[in-house]
């Protein structure tokens, strides 16, 4: 009971994480943060570098890595494709939705929103960078 429990928690951390990170992976870093450290759960610090590490390292989307890699840490094979899946299912969904109304709502208004939205997604993943490198700099071999 308590691996379905650890799947479910699983998938739907993935979906609230990815409904609300607009621009990919790295805006994640700090929602993975809250959701999967103590104390809400066991990864740590060094553990949420290495899943940065390793979603970039590999061919593919880099959330999708990500959640899969946490995942398999987790919860194996399962954990993998609950958190997967979990990550897919909102953007997904959301694309389809917009897709649909893109006709309707291209123009100007539309472009500036999207440039609000590249800027706030900048700020994140400099805000990432800023705590990850507070994890790896430890000395001056690693700066």
């Amino acid at each position: 009971m308590k691996k379905y429990r650890t799947l479910w928690l699983l998938f739907w951390n993935f979906v609230k994480i990815s409904s609300v990170s607009v621009g990919g992976g790295l805006t994640m870093i700090p929602l993975i943060e809250k959701y999967f450290t103590p104390p809400h759960g066991d990864l740590t610090p060094e553990d949420i570098v290495d899943t940065v590490a390793f979603g970039q390292s590999m061919p593919g989307i880099i959330a999708v890595n990500m959640s899969g890699f946490i995942g398999m840490r987790l919860a194996g094979v399962a954990g993998a494709v609950a958190a997967s899946f979990g990550v897919i299912i909102v953007p997904f969904l959301l694309i389809m939705f917009v897709a649909s109304l893109m006709s309707y709502i291209a123009g100007p208004m539309a472009d500036n929103a999207f440039a609000g939205v590249r800027a706030g997604v900048s700020a994140l993943i400099l805000n990432s960078a800023i705590k990850m490198s507070r994890t790896i700099c430890k000395n001056r071999l690693a700066v």
